[in-house]
């Protein structure tokens, strides 16, 4: 026998052919996104990730536009999905009918039948022969049976009796029934090239077309069809639309390389290699020798789907690093990794922390689920294509991600700080109310509860306070409310309090002594922009040199109104500084953020006297306002948390800067697209920065519907917290 030795140096200087392009599948369904994902799933895993899968609700149209026929005519396959709210499909049946892309359909109301001229509207039997759980075999030759036993004449397709949307009828017309269920049809194929209906009409299908009955929602056939019906499936989609082979892959893994070689050469010299031998796929030339004529057409398919690099970028990158999105999850995603010759795998590595890895996977994006709240968790990425190697790129920089904490009883967290290295008060914007929380138990109830509708000057009408800053300042944390309007633009006096508290007792049980309470600020602020002219006078709606107790509605805080929402002690313990949502003075035609420094809040909150203010401080925060300040001893820097006025509907909603005084020099740290902050403050000795969200408006699934947070019995309010770490 002549040895193949010397052949696989050729071997290795063989071109391989050209790489193949990703598949397009559209799925055309009336429902959402979600419905389709385990469609989306099953084709990923069927074709290794090299498909564009595109679910495109809206196809269900009873015309279709010029435009979306193109872009139909576009797919490699068109799979029609089997779901509710359906449409006419009439107007554009003869489109449906030409079409010239292969389509597996799975809504028997676009399917064929006995006395219908084209792919038209019928109505399927949900009862003659439902709950279906078998499918009796119509054509045992058809590729859709491949790999399955049909001795019995029937193939399991549910484990328990379930509807599907079956044809009432026992004839495909011109097409071929596949399996039937009761007399009717449950799946049947049309090639494509049947030259006109059985009826004699010009109605024949423009390309392949399958008809497999499933359930009304899709998603439900992949959670309850057996692994038989799953089968089927794959068969059905491959015959539609095949994955591509090289003509010499013996070992089915798609490339032709040295393991396909050895196969190869086990068999040279074999002469009896007929259709049935173990060696007849070796037998290119069809001679039943295996010899050169047959080593020159494997020659010619080396390297055939061979793929020796790895995707890019080879050294992956982050599309959106790990961030926190609830207090048990964190959402990743890497940069979409691209491969000239096939598919592409993604695994997220958990680094640090306790999360899961994900495995192999072909989505891009992870969000463990079941973590614990408060705890850092980094990962990192990498990727690796589909081919029978395997290449893999190099992993990512690792990212940390802190999930969120959450204390109850507050939904809108507007103002807090610090105590101890353990404990923090926080207040809401909504009630009367401040408490202190251990910051070692998340998921906690305040350990103390301090109702101060005593001790302020509250309207017994109109009760809430709208607190929305605090800072320590000479032993004391003083609060400051809104000094606004409410959301109708409506003047009440309890919405003007600047006041102080003490803290005193042990750790274990601390008290809460209020000292002071000052109602006339707004007063003072009325003066002060008789020298400024910044615009407060405007925001706070002034008659005769004193507020209007008169409704103006356009002086809501997410109007023009005024609004505080800023509070911190200077670097230097001699004063504080106020900061402003609103209004937002104008700079070269550029709205500013403002600042406030009030130069003695002790005297002010204590004894009642007026106001001493200096000069405004400006800053360009890109059009937004003060929504949190605070003083960092640690880090040196004032931070300043800003955001839009109003509602909130723009991304980030938040954004955290530090801000040098001295030098102006403003710098970003980080920003929120799931948390609003309202509150910020540190432990003390640390460089870590506490937010509280005020999460009032957050959604919250009730047995009743979904709920506003602050709209909950008070018992049932949570508010979330992060960490940021500069």
């Amino acid at each position: 026998m002549r040895s193949l030795i010397p052949v696989l140096f050729v071997f290795m200087v063989l071109a391989a052919s050209a790489p193949a392009q990703p598949l397009t599948v559209i799925i055309v369904t009336a429902d959402s996104d979600e419905s389709e994902r385990g469609y989306t799933e099953f084709l990923q895993h069927l074709y290794r990730g090299n498909v564009d899968v595109q679910i495109q609700p809206d196809r269900y149209d009873e015309d279709l536009s010029g435009k979306k026929k193109l872009e139909l005519e576009s797919a490699d396959l068109i799979i029609v999905s089997r779901d509710a709210g359906c449409k006419d499909y009439n107007a554009d049946a003869d489109f449906w009918n030409d079409v010239n892309v292969p389509i597996l359909n799975h809504n028997i109301k676009l399917a064929r039948r006995d006395g219908h001229d084209y792919w038209d509207w019928l109505d399927g039997d949900d009862t003659a022969t439902n709950p279906f759980t078998h499918i009796m075999i119509a054509d045992y030759n058809d590729q859709i049976f491949a790999g399955l036993d049909t001795s019995s004449g029937a193939v399991p397709m549910f484990t328990e009796g379930i509807k599907v949307g079956h044809s009432d009828q026992s004839s495909a017309g011109n097409g071929t029934v596949i399996g039937m269920s009761g007399g009717n049809v449950v799946i049947a194929r049309w090639l494509g090239d049947e030259p006109v209906y059985y009826d004699g009409s010009h109605y024949a299908p423009g390309g392949p077309r399958i008809f497999f009955a499933t359930p009304k929602m899709t998603y439900k056939f992949f959670d309850d069809a057996t692994d038989q019906a799953k089968l089927m499936l794959k068969n059905a989609i491959l015959s539609l639309l095949p994955v591509y082979r090289p003509a010499a892959d013996l070992d089915y893994d798609r490339d032709v390389d040295f393991e396909d070689f050895a196969i190869f050469a086990g068999y040279w010299g074999d002469s009896e290699c007929l259709e049935a031998a173990p060696c007849a796929e070796a037998n290119f030339t069809g001679d039943a020798n295996i010899a050169d004529d047959d080593l020159a057409v494997f020659a010619a398919n080396w390297l055939d789907g061979a793929d020796v690099t790895p995707p890019e970028p080879n050294v992956m990158t982050w599309r959106n690093e790990p961030i926190a999105t609830s207090t048990t999850s964190i959402y990743m995603a890497a940069t979409a990794a691209s491969d000239t010759e096939n598919g592409v795998e993604y695994y997220f590595q958990c680094v640090s922390g306790d999360g899961p890895d994900s495995g192999w996977q072909y989505g891009s994006s992870l969000e463990p689920s079941t973590l614990t709240p408060g705890d850092e968790y980094a990962y990192r990425v990498k990727a690796r294509d589909t081919s029978s190697r395997l290449n893999e790129t190099e992993w990512s920089i690792p990212v940390t991600a802190r999930t969120f904490e959450m204390y109850w009883q507050i939904a809108d967290a507007s103002a807090g700080a610090a105590i101890d290295a353990n404990l923090f008060i926080a207040a809401g914007d909504e009630l009367n109310r401040l408490c202190i929380y251990d910051s070692n138990e998340p998921n906690s109830t305040p350990i103390v509860d301090f109702d101060l509708t005593d001790f302020l000057n509250i309207e017994a009408t109109h009760p809430e306070s709208d607190i929305e800053g605090a800072t320590w300042f000479n032993g004391r944390i003083f609060w400051i409310a809104s000094h606004g309007r409410n959301r109708d633009g409506e003047y009440w006096y309890s919405r003007y309090q600047f006041f102080a508290t003490t803290i005193s007792g042990a750790a274990a049980e601390p008290n809460i002594t209020v000292d002071g309470n000052y109602s006339s600020l707004i007063d003072d602020l009325i003066a002060y922009d008789s020298i400024y002219d910044l615009g407060l006078a405007d925001a706070i709606g002034v008659s005769a040199g004193s507020i209007d107790p008169l409704p103006i509605p356009d002086l809501a805080p997410k109007i023009d109104g005024l609004n505080i929402e800023g509070l911190c002690a200077s670097d230097d313990g001699n004063s504080m500084f106020i900061g402003f949502r609103n209004p937002r003075p104008d700079v070269n035609d550029v709205p500013n953020a403002l600042i406030i420094r009030l130069n003695n809040p002790q005297e002010v909150a204590l004894n009642g006297e007026a106001a001493d203010f200096d000069p405004p401080i400006l800053l360009d925060l890109d059009g937004l306002g003060i929504r949190s300040m605070e003083y960092s001893p640690t880090l040196g820097k004032y931070l300043i948390v800003a955001g839009s006025h109003k509602g909130g509907s723009d991304e980030p909603l938040q954004i955290l800067y530090s801000y040098d005084m001295d030098t102006g020099l403003l710098t970003m740290i980080d920003d929120f697209p799931i948390i609003t902050p309202e509150a910020m403050f540190q432990f003390p000795d640390t460089n870590d920065i506490q937010l509280l969200s005020d999460d009032g408006i957050l959604m919250i699934e009730t047995p009743e519907g979904p709920k506003q947070n602050k709209f909950l019995p008070r018992e049932q309010r949570t508010f979330r917290t992060q960490v940021v770490t500069p």
